[in-house]
Protein backbone atom coordinates (compact mmCIF):
# COMPACT_ATOMS: atom_id res chain seq x y z
CA UNK A 1 0.00 0.00 0.00
CA UNK A 2 1.54 3.09 -1.09
CA UNK A 3 1.95 5.89 1.83
CA UNK A 4 -0.05 9.18 1.92
CA UNK A 5 2.01 11.44 -0.69
CA UNK A 6 2.97 9.11 -2.82
CA UNK A 7 0.54 8.79 -5.26
CA UNK A 8 0.84 8.78 -8.70
CA UNK A 9 1.26 12.02 -9.92
CA UNK A 10 1.47 13.01 -14.34
CA UNK A 11 2.19 16.60 -15.08
CA UNK A 12 1.76 17.27 -18.96
CA UNK A 13 0.14 19.53 -21.74
CA UNK A 14 -3.57 19.24 -21.89
CA UNK A 15 -5.46 16.90 -24.18
CA UNK A 16 -7.12 20.98 -25.07
CA UNK A 17 -3.32 22.73 -25.75
CA UNK A 18 -2.29 19.60 -27.59
CA UNK A 19 -5.46 19.73 -29.65
CA UNK A 20 -5.48 23.34 -30.38
CA UNK A 21 -1.55 23.22 -31.82
CA UNK A 22 -2.31 20.45 -34.35
CA UNK A 23 -4.97 22.30 -35.51
CA UNK A 24 -3.28 25.43 -36.08
CA UNK A 25 -0.57 24.02 -37.81
CA UNK A 26 -2.46 21.66 -39.56
CA UNK A 27 -4.93 24.59 -40.80
CA UNK A 28 -1.86 26.95 -41.50
CA UNK A 29 0.21 23.90 -43.67
CA UNK A 30 -1.91 24.07 -46.71
CA UNK A 31 -0.63 27.90 -46.98
CA UNK A 32 2.89 27.38 -46.01
CA UNK A 33 3.54 24.59 -48.52
CA UNK A 34 2.13 26.49 -51.64
CA UNK A 35 4.82 29.61 -50.70
CA UNK A 36 6.83 27.79 -53.06
CA UNK A 37 5.24 26.92 -55.88
CA UNK A 38 3.99 30.40 -55.50
CA UNK A 39 7.58 31.67 -55.61
CA UNK A 40 8.81 28.92 -58.11
CA UNK A 41 6.44 30.13 -60.35
CA UNK A 42 6.95 34.06 -60.08
CA UNK A 43 10.72 33.19 -60.67
CA UNK A 44 9.96 30.58 -63.71
CA UNK A 45 8.04 34.14 -65.45
CA UNK A 46 11.02 36.63 -64.36
CA UNK A 47 8.64 38.47 -61.83
CA UNK A 48 11.21 39.40 -59.87
CA UNK A 49 11.01 42.60 -58.52
CA UNK A 50 7.24 41.92 -57.43
CA UNK A 51 8.25 38.81 -55.60
CA UNK A 52 9.94 40.71 -52.85
CA UNK A 53 7.16 40.92 -50.49
CA UNK A 54 6.27 37.11 -51.41
CA UNK A 55 9.94 36.76 -50.32
CA UNK A 56 9.56 38.33 -46.92
CA UNK A 57 6.05 37.44 -46.39
CA UNK A 58 7.37 33.92 -46.69
CA UNK A 59 10.29 33.92 -44.54
CA UNK A 60 7.91 35.57 -41.67
CA UNK A 61 5.70 32.70 -42.46
CA UNK A 62 8.47 29.66 -42.18
CA UNK A 63 9.45 31.04 -38.49
CA UNK A 64 6.06 31.08 -37.69
CA UNK A 65 6.02 27.64 -39.02
CA UNK A 66 8.95 26.34 -36.97
CA UNK A 67 7.82 27.84 -33.74
CA UNK A 68 4.24 26.38 -33.88
CA UNK A 69 6.28 23.38 -34.81
CA UNK A 70 8.42 23.39 -31.53
CA UNK A 71 5.51 23.98 -29.61
CA UNK A 72 3.67 21.12 -30.57
CA UNK A 73 6.39 19.36 -30.15
CA UNK A 74 7.05 19.68 -26.92
CA UNK A 75 3.44 19.29 -25.97
CA UNK A 76 3.53 15.81 -27.01
CA UNK A 77 6.58 14.79 -25.77
CA UNK A 78 7.18 16.55 -21.85
CA UNK A 79 5.57 15.22 -19.16
CA UNK A 80 6.89 14.25 -15.56
CA UNK A 81 5.49 11.56 -13.87
CA UNK A 82 5.81 11.62 -10.03
CA UNK A 83 5.81 7.59 -9.38
CA UNK A 84 5.71 5.84 -5.74
CA UNK A 85 9.28 5.25 -5.77
CA UNK A 86 11.16 7.37 -8.91
CA UNK A 87 10.55 9.91 -11.10
CA UNK A 88 9.89 9.88 -14.66
CA UNK A 89 11.21 12.78 -16.54
CA UNK A 90 10.99 13.21 -20.29
CA UNK A 91 11.73 17.10 -20.80
CA UNK A 92 13.73 19.03 -23.38
CA UNK A 93 17.21 19.50 -22.37
CA UNK A 94 18.42 21.93 -24.88
CA UNK A 95 20.36 25.29 -24.01
CA UNK A 96 18.89 28.82 -23.48
CA UNK A 97 15.21 30.24 -22.93
CA UNK A 98 14.34 28.31 -25.70
CA UNK A 99 15.49 24.39 -25.65
CA UNK A 100 14.79 23.40 -29.48
CA UNK A 101 14.20 19.46 -30.09
CA UNK A 102 16.92 17.39 -27.12
CA UNK A 103 14.84 15.56 -24.57
CA UNK A 104 15.54 13.27 -21.99
CA UNK A 105 14.10 10.36 -20.85
CA UNK A 106 14.89 8.83 -17.84
CA UNK A 107 13.66 7.31 -14.55
CA UNK A 108 15.54 8.69 -11.44
CA UNK A 109 14.71 6.68 -7.59
CA UNK A 110 13.83 9.36 -5.27
CA UNK A 111 16.54 7.93 -3.14
CA UNK A 112 18.96 8.87 -6.13
CA UNK A 113 18.11 12.07 -5.76
CA UNK A 114 20.67 14.61 -3.56
CA UNK A 115 19.14 18.11 -4.16
CA UNK A 116 16.58 20.42 -6.24
CA UNK A 117 18.04 23.24 -6.75
CA UNK A 118 16.19 26.37 -7.87
CA UNK A 119 17.56 29.98 -9.25
CA UNK A 120 16.49 32.85 -11.66
CA UNK A 121 17.78 33.15 -14.54
CA UNK A 122 18.37 36.59 -16.14
CA UNK A 123 18.21 36.24 -20.27
CA UNK A 124 18.61 39.38 -22.38
CA UNK A 125 20.17 42.91 -22.07
CA UNK A 126 19.23 45.97 -20.19
CA UNK A 127 16.00 47.05 -23.38
CA UNK A 128 14.47 43.44 -23.20
CA UNK A 129 15.64 41.64 -19.93
CA UNK A 130 13.54 38.12 -19.06
CA UNK A 131 13.78 36.84 -15.63
CA UNK A 132 12.67 32.81 -15.46
CA UNK A 133 12.78 30.49 -12.57
CA UNK A 134 15.02 27.41 -13.39
CA UNK A 135 14.41 24.01 -11.36
CA UNK A 136 16.81 20.82 -11.80
CA UNK A 137 17.74 18.33 -10.13
CA UNK A 138 21.09 17.30 -9.09
CA UNK A 139 21.60 13.20 -8.26
CA UNK A 140 23.91 11.64 -6.12
CA UNK A 141 26.07 10.65 -9.02
CA UNK A 142 26.71 14.72 -9.83
CA UNK A 143 24.39 14.81 -13.11
CA UNK A 144 22.41 17.54 -13.22
CA UNK A 145 18.74 17.23 -15.16
CA UNK A 146 16.66 20.21 -15.91
CA UNK A 147 13.16 20.14 -15.16
CA UNK A 148 11.96 23.44 -16.86
CA UNK A 149 12.17 27.07 -16.62
CA UNK A 150 8.68 29.21 -15.95
CA UNK A 151 8.08 33.13 -15.69
CA UNK A 152 7.10 33.23 -12.30
CA UNK A 153 4.90 36.15 -13.13
CA UNK A 154 2.71 33.69 -15.68
CA UNK A 155 3.46 30.25 -14.77
CA UNK A 156 2.37 27.62 -17.13
CA UNK A 157 -0.51 25.53 -15.28
CA UNK A 158 0.53 22.19 -16.94
CA UNK A 159 3.79 22.50 -16.20
CA UNK A 160 4.46 24.69 -12.92
CA UNK A 161 8.65 23.62 -12.49
CA UNK A 162 9.04 25.04 -9.02
CA UNK A 163 5.60 23.31 -7.99
CA UNK A 164 6.94 19.74 -9.59
CA UNK A 165 10.80 20.65 -7.51
CA UNK A 166 9.08 21.12 -4.74
CA UNK A 167 7.00 17.95 -4.58
CA UNK A 168 10.65 16.03 -6.36
CA UNK A 169 12.04 17.46 -2.79
CA UNK A 170 9.16 16.22 -0.55
CA UNK A 171 8.99 13.04 -1.71
CA UNK A 172 12.93 12.54 -1.63
CA UNK A 173 13.02 13.54 1.56
CA UNK A 174 15.33 16.41 0.83
CA UNK A 175 14.79 20.59 0.86
CA UNK A 176 15.25 22.72 -2.19
CA UNK A 177 18.44 24.62 -2.82
CA UNK A 178 17.51 28.19 -4.25
CA UNK A 179 20.42 29.11 -5.80
CA UNK A 180 19.27 32.80 -6.49
CA UNK A 181 19.94 35.39 -9.24
CA UNK A 182 22.10 34.52 -12.00
CA UNK A 183 22.92 35.89 -15.75
CA UNK A 184 23.42 34.37 -18.92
Amino acid sequence: MASKGRERTVYEAGGGRKTFLSLAFLILLPFYASLGPMLAWRFAHGLWLDTVALIVFSLIFTVLMVLLAVQLYHAIRTRIVLGEHAVRITVPQGSGALSMLRFTDREVPYDQIQAVETRCVLFGNALAPVLLRATRLLTKDGRHIRLGTVNEDNVDQALPFPEIGAKIAERAGIGIADGGTVRR
